[in-house]
């Protein structure tokens, strides 16, 4: 009974290990959260200080997984013991985790939109939810360097009447992240915007305006 005993313990003990080293590794290669906030908020909010740590901190997880599998048998000699360990350190990095957020949320504001999520902080995302599209651009939204912005109709770039005035020559541009210019950071840098301004240059006239209406991952369906 106890030999069978011990032996569901191992395998458990096992399942355990596999799940930690995978997890280790996968988290070291692809977790990059400054990376996820610059494409969803269209800025850089974090420093290049910060950024080296997140790099430190890959690296570190993926030599730790390998490091336990090079000592694995080391480890699994005694499976209780690894076994409350991990029981250990789980509720340990709860406990830090829990203790962080109290702090970030109470005690010090400043550090708010490094670390916590865009919700709890009251960061705009450049998307929104739609009822039938999906998603589309949340409109009046603004990054947080300020050299992002859409307008009330959700179009990225400056103001515009929604009814074309007389003597104004409109083009629209429609299309996806290639037509938004994701990842040019500031609105002014957009290949339409840019557009706007050549064709004002060329024709000598201030009556054109190219609307940047390209959203993200758009298709022919949204479009």
């Amino acid at each position: 009974m106890l030999k069978k005993y011990y032996s569901s313990l191992r395998f458990v003990a096992n399942i355990i290990f596999s799940s930690i080293v995978f997890l280790l590794l996968y988290i070291g290669i692809s977790y990059n959260p400054s990376r996820l906030m610059s494409v969803l908020t269209e800025t850089n909010a974090f420093s290049y200080r910060y950024k080296l740590a997140i790099l430190l901190g890959q690296s570190f997880l993926m030599c730790t997984g390998i490091a336990m599998m090079a000592c694995r048998k080391r480890l699994m000699l005694r499976p209780e013991n690894f076994i409350l360990t991990v029981i250990i350190i789980i509720l340990s990095i709860g406990g830090v985790e829990l203790s962080t957020r109290v702090y970030l949320t109470y005690f010090n504001k400043h550090m708010q939109s490094k670390f916590l999520s865009f919700d709890e902080v009251g960061i705009q995302s450049i998307y929104s939810e739609h009822h039938y599209l999906g998603y589309t651009l949340t409109p009046n939204y603004k990054s947080l360097d300020g050299l992002n912005i859409h307008n009330s109709l959700g179009c990225r770039g400056e103001e515009f009447s929604k009814k074309k005035q007389p003597g104004v020559y409109r083009i629209v541009m429609l299309g996806g992240s290639t037509t938004y210019t994701t990842f040019v950071q500031s609105y002014k840098e957009s290949w339409p915007f840019l557009t706007q301004i050549m064709l004002r240059n060329v024709c000598n006239l201030d009556n054109i305006e190219v609307i940047n209406a390209g959203v993200g991952g758009y298709d022919s369906y949204q479009t």
